[in-house]
């Protein structure tokens, strides 16, 4: 199955972690998985029910970044 980036970034961070920063990262890591879920999840109900949102990148540069 097809892993998300905050799913990849999380085993990178495991190999890479010194062991004293594992329990801090394991209670980050779990509140970041449920953070990207709900943007996944506003993101495909946003595309379905919001006229004039057509193009991802748009939605992307509307709802997230930074100016």
């Amino acid at each position: 199955m097809k892993q998300t980036a905050m799913q990849e970034v999380n085993e990178m961070f495991l190999k890479l972690m010194p062991e004293e920063f594992y329990s801090w990262w394991y209670n980050e890591k779990d509140r970041l998985l449920e953070l990207e879920k709900e943007q996944l999840n506003d993101a495909c109900y946003d595309g379905y029910y919001q006229e004039g949102m057509y193009d991802t990148r748009s939605y992307y540069d509307n709802k997230y970044k930074q100016q």
